[in-house]
């Protein structure tokens, strides 16, 4: 966790705070307590004696996964290439690391298929079109990653049981 590095006198100790420099560990690793900002100070003890502390350097622990949905399209639609949108948010933990990207998938219901691969967007991106068969009936589903490599379950159904149906008429 620590470094130091002393041409001198050479190191004795290497030790890290989180508490403001009221306490200091030498433990190889370290376990945050839960979620959120955690400050850590160094500091480096030669032989001689000498102690340099270092300022403070923060981290942000996250941990909850984030959350995303679908919302459209939905029912019946009368175009083959519909606007597919999708939100998604990362603040359920208490210090959210933000949305990187989200992973969209289909179904096409009629054919029987598995889930298909529509696209995986960044973080900035909340729709896109898609050509669909006419006639057909399809699920969608989400899944969102966020900053900290929380990864959303994907849900047991389209997400809010999104199903929509293409009904484009007959081609020309």
């Amino acid at each position: 966790l620590v470094t130091g590095k002393d041409d001198h006198s050479g190191i004795d100790t290497l030790e890290y705070s989180d508490d403001g420099g009221s306490t200091w560990m030498t433990s190889p690793t370290y376990t945050a307590a839960g979620e959120g900002i955690i400050s850590f100070m160094a500091r480096a003890i030669d032989v001689a004696g000498n102690e340099y502390t270092t300022s403070t350097t923060s981290i942000t622990v996250d941990t909850t996964k984030p959350f995303s949905s679908i919302s459209q399209p939905s029912g019946t639609i009368e175009s083959i290439t519909p606007s597919v949108v999708w939100d998604s948010n990362d603040t359920q933990s208490g210090t959210p690391s933000g949305i990187q990207s989200h992973r969209i998938e289909y179904k096409d219901l009629t054919a029987g298929t598995d889930w298909q691969l529509l696209g995986i967007y960044p973080e900035y991106t909340n729709s896109t079109t898609f050509t669909f068969t006419n006639n057909h009936r399809y699920g969608l589903r989400s899944r969102a990653t966020d900053n900290a490599g929380n990864v959303e379950d994907w849900p047991g159904n389209p997400d809010g049981d999104v199903v929509f149906t293409v009904n484009a008429g007959e081609a020309p």
